[in-house]
């Protein structure tokens, strides 16, 4: 329970893969370390290419083929679709 929950989720276009970072401690935040609002952006290569900090966060997230908005399930009280410009 001590050791930090990292990348909780892959998504990957053609042009770009994108995680999900969490970055808490089940000990910390209990069932939220299965929860976050940091997206990491990696071309194929492995190289980050841009980091999104969101202002909900997401338990499951995908992004449009030409990479211009990502979509995310937030938990709000209740689960909410909720979609992000990325660029």
């Amino acid at each position: 329970p001590d050791n930090k929950t990292a990348f909780i989720m892959a998504y990957a276009t053609n042009s770009y893969i994108y995680l999900l970072y969490s970055g808490k401690s089940i000990k910390e935040a209990g069932i939220g370390a299965f929860k976050a609002n940091t997206v990491y952006r990696l071309s194929w290569e492995g190289k980050p290419n841009c980091k999104f900090e969101l202002d909900s966060p997401l338990t499951n997230f995908c992004v449009s083929d030409n990479d211009d908005v990502l979509y995310g399930l937030a938990d709000k009280g209740e689960t909410e679709l909720i979609q992000y410009a990325l660029k």
